[in-house]
């Protein structure tokens, strides 16, 4: 997939994704796999390499040597007169070790890989959105909506990354789960029962109704992170870890901002509270930075989590 001609852009972009110099809280790592297997089409991988190394040493004699008499020193440093010296004696030797050098095929690695093939053949199928979480903007510096990145999904090409660069006070609510043990948990519904102790919850409008995108917003607006990471803990209290979840995000201009989907296959590997307290406490007071592909429908599959 990768083009005979690409575009390039200057290694001082608008935004350079410098997150990835980081331990991500969250990493997909199949899917991170096959994204790069999908675009690099490796035949084959190195798995080792051996090679030779040499090393040069030089030391400094400090001391003086009387060497009227035997002086338990190596040869080298043996003079063939009577006198002292103090000055400065060098030892060069030369040795050859083999080195076996094993590959670094870490799905960090390969998720950085990916991200800068974008950054420099794809600028314009790589986006940041902001904490409003209205437009996205491409490493060209073109601003679009969201029906206009999705139009990037009709054309031949690699599948958009998305990188939300998100301050404090975006909120995570959590929609759906599915536990390792096969147990559904529906994280929405739990939640809006939860909702009235603290706040009404209104009802979700329908598609085209009047004043659909007003009554949407005020809809999403009445959850509350702390009840909303409670519910996702008390899922896995039996004992099962998640496999996926999935949660809707609204941004800081809550009147306009589009409440994206995003999907998370943790896959059992990571415990509840990177998606309760890291992801949905810690995200609404600090912030956070998330990494995905774009697919249609407002929707991202999360490929890793980064904190602020």
């Amino acid at each position: 997939m990768m083009p005979g001609n690409v575009r390039k852009i200057s290694p001082v972009s608008p935004w350079r994704i410098w997150f990835l110099a980081d331990a991500p809280l969250f990493i997909d790592v199949p899917q991170v796999i096959g994204l790069y297997d999908a675009i690099f089409r490796p035949e084959f991988e190195v798995a080792s390499r051996t090679r030779s190394r040499s090393d040069t040493k030089a030391e400094e004699l400090s001391e003086e040597l009387n060497i009227t008499g035997e002086v338990a020193i190596p040869t080298i440093f043996k003079i063939s007169a009577a006198r002292k010296t103090g000055s400065k004696i060098e030892m060069t030797t030369t040795r050859v070790d083999p080195l076996t050098e094993t590959a670094v095929l870490s799905p960090e690695t390969r998720l950085e890989k990916l991200v800068n093939v974008y950054a420099y053949s794809y600028p314009d199928r790589l986006f940041r959105i902001d904490s409003r979480c209205i437009s996205l903007t491409d490493l060209t510096g073109k601003s679009l909506d969201w029906q206009e990145a999705e139009d990037n999904l009709n054309e031949p090409g690699v599948r958009p990354l998305i990188f939300f660069d998100l301050d404090k006070g975006s909120r995570f609510i959590p929609m759906f789960a599915e536990l390792h043990t096969g147990w559904r948990v529906e994280l929405h519904k739990q939640l809006i029962r939860s909702a009235p102790k603290r706040r009404t919850v209104p009802v979700y409008p329908a598609r085209g109704s009047v004043d659909y995108e007003e009554s949407r917003m005020i809809y999403w607006n009445a959850f509350d992170s702390t009840i909303a990471m409670e519910i996702v803990e008390k899922a896995t209290q039996s004992g099962g870890r998640i496999d996926w979840i999935d949660f809707r995000i609204v941004g800081l201009d809550r009147d306009v901002s589009v409440p994206i989907h995003l999907h998370l296959s943790p896959r059992g590997q990571f415990p509840t509270g990177t998606f309760a307290y890291q992801l949905i406490r810690r995200g609404e007071n600090h912030g956070i930075r998330l990494l995905g592909t774009l697919k249609k429908g407002e929707d991202v599959n999360v490929l890793a989590i980064y904190e602020r």
